[in-house]
C-alpha cells in the first residue's frame, strides 16, 4: 500500500495490442490498456487513465469489461500495475478492499 502510488478501482475499458517489436514473434510486444476509474482510493488517478503492459510473463493480466483493484506505480504521466503486488480483480479483492479502506481510514 505504502509503495503504490495511486490505489484505484477501476473498469477496463479496452485492450489495445501494440506491433511496435517486429522482432516479436507473436507480433504483440506491449498492450496498451484504457481504465476508467470508478474510484481513487489512495492518490488523484485521472477519471480515465492508461496502463502500458509489455507482452511478458510478468504483466498483470486484465480483460474489457472486468472490474479490479489496482496498485499502480506511475513514471512520469505513464502507469503501470505491479503484476508481484496486491492487484486483482474486484471480486477476488473484496476482503483485501474492506482491509485496506480500514487501514484508509485510519491513516486519514
Amino acid at each position: 500500500m505504502a509503495a503504490a502510488e495511486a490505489i484505484v478501482i477501476g473498469r477496463v475499458q479496452s485492450e489495445e495490442g501494440l506491433s511496435d517489436d517486429p522482432e516479436d514473434p507473436d507480433g504483440i510486444s506491449a498492450f496498451r490498456i484504457t481504465i476508467d476509474v470508478l474510484e481513487n482510493l489512495k492518490g488523484k488517478a485521472p477519471a480515465q487513465l492508461v496502463v502500458m503492459n509489455d507482452n511478458t510473463s510478468s504483466r498483470y493480466a486484465m480483460a474489457t469489461g472486468e472490474e479490479h483493484l489496482l496498485f499502480l506505480s506511475q513514471d512520469g504521466n505513464r502507469y503501470w500495475v505491479n503484476a508481484c503486488g496486491n492487484s486483482a480483480t474486484r471480486h477476488e479483492a473484496e476482503g483485501l478492499l474492506k482491509e485496506l479502506r480500514q487501514l484508509l481510514r485510519t491513516k486519514n
